[in-house]
């Protein structure tokens, strides 16, 4: 059985405007949106307290020893006799995945943390499963007055809240006295702040009103035809 010393991470994935040192918060994002794209039913576990030089059994009967600070994940699917590792850097958020040999797992999987499915306003999918922004984005090709719509994900930091930035751009056709438009929505829809390029806001207002919260993802992007 050979021995491989990893001890670089080969860059995969990454969200947008992680801190420094990645948190279990944020290596938890990383690798539920990796997983996301799976369609075979799982369960992911996270190992607490990694410490440098564990070593994990790949599909090819080497033993790869982990020579970095991470966090480390296992993902046991439910239908299918396959597992695998998927490993975070501390330092940047790269992630690389590694098959598990035969789908043995860890040894102590037990002991592992099961890391719940995320959900956003109680839905997996916002755009299909509310029905206010699934019944808003049908509604755009009927709506006549704006040239693009683009909806950005938040998430209010330290909590589990999210809300929904409606960026819109109007037609230079169109009689708007505004070129564009912003709404803040929450997650039944309730405009919660609203900004236009037509009036100038005290300032200070938008920059209090972000300051608590993250850029999590574009969840759609529309433009006129």
């Amino acid at each position: 059985m050979k021995k491989i010393i990893l001890l670089i991470i080969a860059p995969f994935a990454f969200l947008s405007a992680l801190s420094a040192q990645i948190t279990q918060e944020e290596a938890d994002r990383i690798i539920l949106k990796r997983i996301s794209q799976e369609a075979q039913s799982y369960t992911v576990y996270a190992k607490e307290d990694v410490q440098t030089g564990m070593t994990i059994s790949a599909f090819d009967e080497e033993l790869i020893e982990l020579d970095y600070v991470c966090r480390v994940y296992y993902v046991r699917y439910i239908d299918i006799a396959s597992g695998r590792y998927l490993i975070v850097k501390e330092s940047d958020g790269n992630l690389l995945e590694i098959n598990a040999k035969n789908d043995a797992g860890p040894s102590d999987l037990a002991e592992w943390r099961v890391v719940p499915e995320r959900t956003i306003c109680n839905v997996k999918n916002p755009l299909t499963d509310l029905s206010w922004l699934r019944e808003y984005c049908k509604s755009l090709n009927e709506t006549q007055n704006f040239s693009s719509v683009r909806i950005d994900l938040y998430k209010v930091i330290g909590k589990d809240e999210y809300v929904f930035k409606i960026s819109i751009a109007y037609s230079e056709f169109d009689n708007s006295p505004c070129s564009y438009s912003i709404e803040w929505r929450n997650c039944i829809s309730e405009l919660i702040f609203c900004v236009f390029s037509c009036v100038t806001p005290m300032p200070g207002l938008v920059e209090e009103f972000m300051k608590d919260k993250e850029f999590v993802a574009e969840l759609f992007h529309f433009v006129k035809q």
